[in-house]
């Protein structure tokens, strides 16, 4: 109950240009709290309502979503970056999530953000290449590195299913560092992968090495 609030008549909260009014009285549905001006709806009505709808309507949902992002860019960025910088676990979690549930859209947004930053995809692209480098040892067999890149192209078009190389031990793991050779690459199934993240595959090692 939110029996805090200062007590206010719709007729006064319209004479203030106030967005809600509270009388302290229940609901229909029994919620004490602020209600609207505009449709004389309480907050948690309301609230619910949205709910059910975005529950029953996830197409046209989708279609409002997407339209509002093409109109307000910048404020959509702005929403994001705020998302990231609060939750970035819970928000890594859902883009993974989302990209698992989209593949085909998730490359259509890929080439249309390449096209619009061909700068930044350069330069994460020769600073991911920077990274292989220095963890690529002067004697290691890059041949056999090669037909492992092979081996992930022709199981995909095989399968019809992504596959990536995967780093076993992460090249730039929490707490431990791989390197980019034979022995710590295997082909594995694109949503595999990007579940793993950058996290060490205890089991795989456990079947590899056998367990100390």
């Amino acid at each position: 109950m939110e029996d805090s609030k200062v007590l206010k008549s719709l007729e006064e909260a319209r004479l203030a240009g106030d967005k809600f009014y509270f009388t302290g009285k229940p609901c229909k549905n029994g919620h004490v709290t602020e209600r609207y001006v505009a449709i004389r709806v309480c907050v948690a009505c309301h609230a619910e309502a949205a709910l059910r709808w975005k529950a029953d309507n996830p197409e046209k949902r989708r279609k409002i979503l997407n339209g509002w992002k093409k109109r307000n860019k910048d404020k959509h960025e702005s929403y994001v970056k705020k998302a990231k910088a609060k939750k970035p676990e819970q928000y890594n979690a859902y883009s993974k999530a989302w990209v698992q549930r989209n593949p085909e859209k998730r490359k259509q947004v890929s080439a249309e953000y390449a096209k619009r930053n061909p700068e930044k995809v350069l330069a994460n692209t020769n600073a991911r290449r920077a990274r292989l480098m220095k963890a690529c040892p002067a004697w290691a067999d890059l041949k056999a590195i090669q037909k492992i890149y092979e081996e992930r192209r022709k199981i995909s078009l095989d399968t019809g299913i992504a596959h990536h190389v995967d780093h076993i031990i992460p090249l730039r793991g929490k707490n431990v560092c791989g390197l980019h050779v034979p022995w710590n690459l295997r082909v594995i199934p694109a949503s595999e992968n990007f579940r793993k993240g950058a996290k060490v595959d205890d089991r795989f090692l456990e079947e590899l090495y056998g367990t100390s």
